[in-house]
């Protein structure tokens, strides 16, 4: 949100941290200077939050004490955590590359390039498999899966129209990968044979209409762009059985990220569009 102090505009960031299912606000973080794109919760460790902003920063923060830990001067779209390999990995803004920030402040950063695979070249989102052998990115390019130790790209959806897929994210109960766009939520199964190809199942409808971000807390699966009954925008958990539940029939949040412990749930929105 734009701020302004003796005549100069600064822009402020807040992180809402909400405790799930009761969504009871527990803590406001603030410290970026400009539109946070992502934000993560460390794997093994529910204290610690990451998240990347424009302001060209990513940041690591401590729950238990409300505290900033460590800044990184790098800045991305989508932000993952890799604690056994000791990295913060960044999607870039052009929807083309992952940097790699250390969690240590000597190490230096490098870049893991995802090549186009249309003209666009466009990806909205990234994610890991559950055993990090797994890379997948959905977008205006489709939905593509890549062999982590060989590169080697596999589609799971061709190509379409500008925002035909908006999300990916591989279930940490099946290791299936869902994806989803304005035509709804979908699932493939995926199998990385031993010959290092992947293959898919067929697509499955899981949910019709409108879904966007996707986040996993434990076995359920949180989508913000759904409408409750009376049409309002927010966020629902989907059930492993299949069961939809709206969660927060407000202002729907552009980001989602959750706990391992699948205790606790972060929204976030840009400043346009109406704050966190």
């Amino acid at each position: 949100f734009p701020t302004n102090y003796d005549g100069k505009w600064t822009f402020g960031w807040n992180l809402k941290q909400a405790e799930v299912p009761g969504m009871t606000q527990v803590v406001w973080l603030r410290g970026h200077q400009r539109s946070v794109r992502g934000t993560a919760f460390h794997p093994l460790d529910s204290n610690i939050v990451a998240s990347t902003s424009w302001d060209g920063t990513t940041r690591l923060w401590d729950m238990a004490t409300r505290q900033e830990t460590l800044v990184i001067p790098a800045g991305g779209e989508e932000i993952l955590m890799s604690p056994e390999r000791g990295e913060i990995l960044l999607r870039g803004w052009d929807g083309q590359g992952m940097q790699s920030a250390a969690f240590s402040r000597r190490n230096a950063l490098r870049v893991f390039n995802i090549p186009p695979h249309t003209p666009l070249g466009l990806f909205a989102s990234v994610c890991f498999s559950a055993d990090g052998r797994l890379i997948a990115a959905a977008g205006d390019a489709g939905v593509i899966v890549w062999n982590a130790a060989t590169g080697e790209p596999f589609a799971a959806e061709p190509p379409g129209k500008p925002m035909d897929w908006r999300f990916a994210a591989f279930s940490p109960v099946d290791g299936s990968l869902h994806f989803s766009g304005p035509k709804g939520l979908f699932r493939r199964t995926v199998i990385l044979t031993r010959e290092g190809t992947v293959t898919f199942g067929p697509k499955e409808t899981v949910l019709s209409g409108f879904a966007s971000f996707l986040q996993w807390t434990g076995s359920t699966l949180a989508v913000s762009g759904r409408d409750d009954d009376e049409g309002k925008p927010g966020v629902s958990l989907i059930s492993k059985e299949g069961r939809e539940q709206h969660l927060i029939p407000a202002k729907s949040p552009d980001q989602l990220s959750a706990s391992p412990d699948g205790r606790w749930l972060i929204t976030a929105r840009y400043p346009g569009g109406g704050g966190t």
